[in-house]
């Protein structure tokens, strides 16, 4: 029996991605701390935290394909991930205010059986309208906005508050379909 993709994730917006793509897949969050305090560019930051995820899960399927991601919003090379609180949440809003913003997913895919891994990044630039100190809180209050990187959902009603998206849209939401299928059909030939 082939063994299924293992996502290293409990994201539910990357589940819901991944289903579109009919591909045969378990849930098995990696739960690593990512509170360390890291001196790294954005693109680093993300790609560090996707590896790290990755090898902590494939300790535990090592046979299994292991994908795993990272998401972060990055303004200039300030690194916004998900929101301690409120006020963080109220901070990076403000942060991105009238603002062209990047969103980088860095993707990995791994096997500790047949050594294989496979690192790829995405980079998707949002431009936020102007928002005011009413908008900021009211979208804050009326959605959970600490468990997205930038605190903000594009899929929501944020959506209401983006001017200019270039790039890939799913990236934004935390996976870039077109570059995940590129890549998981290249492993995929390494390990059959």
């Amino acid at each position: 029996m082939k063994k299924s993709l293992i996502l290293a994730s409990k994201s539910p917006r990357r589940v819901r991605l991944l289903e579109k793509l009919k591909i045969n897949f378990e849930i098995f969050p990696s739960n690593i701390n990512e509170n360390k305090k890291l001196n790294l560019l954005p693109i680093d930051f993300a790609q560090y935290w996707a590896k790290k995820k990755a090898i902590e899960v494939g300790k535990h399927k090592p046979k299994n394909l292991i994908f795993a991601a990272d998401t972060i919003v990055a303004y200039e090379d300030n690194i916004l991930g998900k929101p301690k609180d409120k006020n963080d949440s109220y901070r990076m809003l403000e942060l991105l205010s009238g603002r062209t913003h990047k969103v980088i997913t860095c993707m990995v895919f791994f096997n500790k059986e047949k050594n294989i891994f496979e690192s790829s990044y995405k980079e998707t630039f949002v431009t936020v309208n102007k928002l005011n100190q009413n908008d900021i809180r009211n979208y804050i209050n009326k959605n959970n906005t600490l468990d997205k990187a930038g605190a903000y959902g594009i899929q929501g009603f944020f959506s209401v508050h983006i001017t200019n998206i270039n790039g890939c849209y799913y990236n934004v939401m935390g996976l870039p379909l077109s570059l995940f299928y590129e890549e998981y059909k290249k492993v995929k030939s390494l390990i059959n």
